[in-house]
């Protein structure tokens, strides 16, 4: 696991995982893409996935990922997503959600993001982008290959959302991919997003 700078007690919990190694640094504060670059250096096998701390997997997802990827013309892909908890609001961002990112293939985060090493190297693995890093390598990775969206969902924390306001919370996520995608630079906001999501 590696720290990239969070406020809560997910660092504390963490060390606590015997089979668990932790880095944490300073100078990864407020670059995620630099502590999931730092994550992909250090891991050994041939198969990279990327998980959010508060993002849950399905029990199968080992032989999922694997029959996915089993093709030599596939080189990444990433689950769909549910949130923890069910209202009205939350479903209807879910359902928004998976239109797009089945569309665009550009998925966040929280989807469990997986790939190839070898394809990950080939892309020289993440940007370095404040926010949607994840997105921004899906577009790499389908540079060298295709990229699959696994018909099985990951179960992501909807605390973000209900804390600061669920649509306010979606339509700031919906501004800052929509500059995204038309090439405007997002930098200033994407600080201030990073300041209050750390």
């Amino acid at each position: 696991m590696v720290d990239a700078g969070s406020k809560d007690s997910t660092l504390s919990i963490v060390q606590e995982m015997t089979r668990v190694v932790c880095i944490s640094d300073d100078r990864l504060i407020g670059k995620k893409y630099a502590s999931l670059n730092r994550g992909a250096a250090l891991a050994k096998g041939d198969i990279l996935i990327f998980l959010d701390a508060d993002t849950f997997l399905p029990k199968d997802y080992q032989k999922l990922i694997e029959k996915t990827l089993s093709s030599e013309k596939v080189v990444g892909g990433a689950f769909e997503m549910v949130f923890d908890k069910n209202n009205m609001l939350l479903r209807f961002i879910t359902y928004a959600n998976s239109i797009r990112y089945n569309l665009t293939k550009r998925c966040y985060g929280d989807q469990a993001i997986f790939c190839k090493k070898h394809a990950f190297q080939a892309v020289n693995g993440f940007p370095e982008k404040i926010v949607l890093e994840t997105a921004h390598l899906c577009e790499r990775l389908m540079k060298v290959g295709q990229f699959r969206i696994i018909n099985r969902s990951v179960v992501t924390s909807s605390r973000r959302f209900l804390e600061q306001g669920v649509l306010k919370t979606f339509l700031l996520d919906l501004y800052l991919l929509s500059m995204d995608n038309l090439g405007f630079n997002i930098d200033r906001s994407a600080m201030k997003y990073w300041k209050k999501n750390a």
